[in-house]
C-alpha cells in the first residue's frame, strides 16, 4: 500500500494533500473548511474532527482532535488518552511545500505504520 501511496505522493500538483481509503468519506463541507484553514499561511498539515457514520450515512460518533503538539508527534506520541484514536490519516491534509519533504523511498518500505512515519517527518518541519 504504501509503495502505490509514495507513487501517488510523487505526482502530486495541487497546493493541498491528502488521500482516502477504501470506504472513507468526507463530508460535502470539508473542502470548504480545508480552503480556509490552509489560506492562513502558516499552515503547513491540519487534523480534523474523526467520526463514525452507519451504513444510512448517518454520524453515530464524533470526536474533536486534540492540539498535538510538535515534540510529541515528533517522538512518538500522537495520541491523546482522552481521545479514542490517533492522527487520523482520513481527516489529515498537508501543504505541497510539505509533501515535497517527504523521504518516498523510505515510505515505500513500510508494511505497517506508514501514516506514523508521515506524522512524525511533518512534525521535524
Amino acid at each position: 500500500m504504501y509503495d502505490a501511496l509514495a507513487k501517488g505522493l510523487s505526482r502530486v500538483d495541487g497546493d493541498i494533500v491528502g488521500y482516502l481509503n477504501a470506504g472513507d468519506v468526507l463530508f460535502p463541507w470539508a473542502f470548504d473548511v480545508l480552503l480556509e484553514v490552509f489560506s492562513n499561511s502558516d499552515v503547513q498539515w491540519a487534523t480534523g474532527y474523526s467520526s463514525q457514520i452507519n451504513e444510512q450515512g448517518q454520524v453515530t460518533a464524533c470526536w474533536k482532535p486534540p492540539r498535538y503538539r510538535r515534540e510529541f508527534v515528533a517522538n512518538g506520541f500522537y495520541a491523546d488518552p482522552a481521545y479514542p484514536a490517533c492522527i487520523q490519516q482520513e481527516s489529515t491534509f498537508w501543504s505541497v511545500d510539505l509533501n515535497r519533504k517527504i523521504d518516498l523511498e523510505k515510505l515505500r518500505s513500510f508494511k505497517l505504520a506508514g501514516d506514523y512515519f508521515l506524522w512524525t517527518e511533518f512534525a521535524k518541519h
